[in-house]
């Protein structure tokens, strides 16, 4: 009687532990077409890198709007500020409070409404997109909204346009 009842157990045992592979297999293997343009997707949006004031808050609230959509946002915080914008070629009179650089080096400066950064992500013919100052409403600034906000493209000589307004 006592050896039918291990044997049920360790039968029991063995099923589940082989259920459990099993399933493992399958789901790490998965990697259909579909799959993998999804992972390489994800991976995309990954890599942002956020370069911002040690004090500032606002742009803490800004990563949090860019992680619910699905990006990993790496801040680096800097007291050299101004030298990064320079070096990235934001245009002075366009500047806003913290700078974002894509893994292809292209660059998004401040509080850019999350619809024309998406945008901004997919369209490859542009090196730039800002939108200047801090407005009140925008994403991670709070209160309501109260003017037009301005997107502008610009280029790595920091000749800018209009790009979006929302």
């Amino acid at each position: 009687m006592k050896n039918k009842m291990i044997n049920k157990k360790f039968v029991a045992m063995v099923t589940f532990t082989l259920l459990t592979l099993g399933a493992g297999v399958f789901f790490t293997t998965n990697n259909t077409p579909n799959n993998k343009a999804k992972i390489e997707e994800k991976n995309y949006k990954a890599e942002l890198v956020m370069y911002k004031s040690p004090t500032c808050g606002c742009c803490g609230l800004y990563e949090e709007e860019l992680e619910k959509l699905g990006y990993e946002v790496e801040a680096k915080k800097t007291r050299q500020l101004a030298m990064k914008k320079e070096e990235l070629g934001i245009p002075k009179n366009k500047e806003s409070c913290h700078s974002i650089v894509l893994p292809d080096g292209r660059v998004s400066e401040g509080h850019v409404p999350l619809d024309v950064f998406e945008k901004f992500v997919a369209d490859k013919s542009v090196y730039g997109i800002t939108l200047p100052g801090m407005p009140i409403g925008s994403p991670g600034m709070p209160g309501p909204k109260t003017e037009t906000f301005r997107v502008y493209s610009f280029d790595k000589s920091g000749e800018t346009k209009l790009y979006a307004e929302r």
